[in-house]
């Protein structure tokens, strides 16, 4: 699969060797290619890659899969890496540990204080906490992924859930989505997001108390999030 070369600096390093449009020992079915519903397709055409990265945590709780025996953190060794040529964002996913590691603004020229971003910034979004679905009992297992609609969505088990998580950009970047689809579970899903992320994180299901999101077993088949990486400029509105 050949993609085309991002102009930003940073692309023109993390996408120089060879990109993936899905594992090697997990081939994908004919008919998984087209499964995906053509109302979650991607408004932008997206590039993907995995390869090491440099670990940009800051959170104790999140960097404590990467440390070394000495304590000290350890670069990710192979972690995917989604963006588009129209989009001066970059995304991070890891399969060690099956979740949503940040988001990167490529620009990161802005001020944070004057802007309203987050500490962490340039990254917009940067995880912390444990994942995402920790109430889940066991482990997270990754077992490939795979692209529907141009997206890719990532296949992994955590604990008894067996989960599909697909991730794509919309409006010009300004949007990331984030679609969850759970396997017939068998009790509620809950999904915890760090709190920084709330206030940019909307749910097409569940309800929400403060920034964990609770899913029935009912509506458990697909559940979308929405982050906004751009926060509304509140002057330009009134």
């Amino acid at each position: 699969m050949r993609l085309p070369i991002f102009p930003f600096a940073i692309f023109a390093v993390m996408l120089s060797s060879e990109c993936f449009a899905q594992e090697p020992d997990s081939p994908v079915p004919e008919k998984d290619k087209e499964s995906g519903s053509s109302s979650l397709g991607p408004t932008l055409e997206l590039d993907v890659s995995r390869r090491p990265f440099k670990n940009f945590l800051t959170d104790e709780v999140a960097l404590k899969p990467y440390l070394a025996e000495d304590g000290t953190p350890e670069d990710f060794e192979s972690i995917f890496v989604v963006g588009s040529l129209q989009a001066k964002v970059a995304i991070f996913w890891d399969p060690v540990v099956c979740r949503l590691l940040g988001v990167l603004d490529l620009d990161g020229k802005k001020d944070p204080v004057e802007a309203d971003l987050p500490s962490t910034y340039p990254y917009i979004l940067q995880a912390a906490g444990p994942p995402p679905l920790a109430d889940a009992s066991g482990d997270p297992e990754y077992f490939g992924f795979r692209l529907v609609d141009g997206s890719p969505e990532f296949l992994y088990t955590f604990g008894s859930l067996v989960v599909e998580e697909r991730i794509w950009l919309e409006d010009l970047g300004k949007t990331l989505k984030q679609r969850f689809s759970f396997r017939s579970p068998s009790r509620p899903v809950t999904i915890k997001i760090p709190e920084d992320w709330r206030n940019r994180a909307a749910a097409s299901k569940g309800t929400w108390d403060k920034n964990v999101l609770s899913i029935p077993v009912e509506d458990a088949t697909e559940v979308v999030l929405t982050y906004q990486l751009v926060q509304p400029d509140t002057d330009s509105t009134n």
